[in-house]
């Protein structure tokens, strides 16, 4: 089976390459590498072939303004960023996270397993045209 990052977070990476368009995109990534498909991770494809995850490097964005927006979006369901956690279910408050990495270069967001969470084309908000 072929896999391929969801739609919705296409459209993520999409804003925020036009937004910052020189940003650094060296902790960027979507797919498990074999640590991740090891494991059970939103990096991995589900039995759609969808990735439901993605991380996107710190350098050069403005990491509140795209938390603003991914708090926002209803496909969104939890960030990991400087070894804390934010999950939708609980208000999106910060929570330690004790994982092996520490986020502490790119934050990490996977969305909601569900075809419509993986297909929502929503904009994020974080171009002129969506705000």
């Amino acid at each position: 089976m072929s896999y391929y990052l969801a739609p919705s977070l296409e459209v993520l990476r999409a804003e925020i390459n036009q937004r910052w368009p020189g940003r650094d995109r060296t902790s960027d990534g979507w797919i498990g590498d074999p640590a991740h498909q090891a494991t059970r991770s939103d990096h991995n494809p589900n039995s759609r072939g969808s990735v439901n995850a993605l991380d996107v490097d710190e350098d050069g964005i403005d990491v509140p303004t795209v938390f603003a927006a991914i708090r926002r979006h209803p496909s969104a369901r939890y960030v990991i960023y400087e070894r804390r956690l934010y999950h939708r279910l609980r208000g999106w408050k910060a929570e330690p996270y004790d994982g092996v990495n520490p986020h502490d270069k790119h934050f990490h967001l996977s969305i909601d397993q569900t075809r419509a969470a993986e297909q929502d084309r929503r904009p994020w908000g974080l171009l002129e045209d969506d705000m």
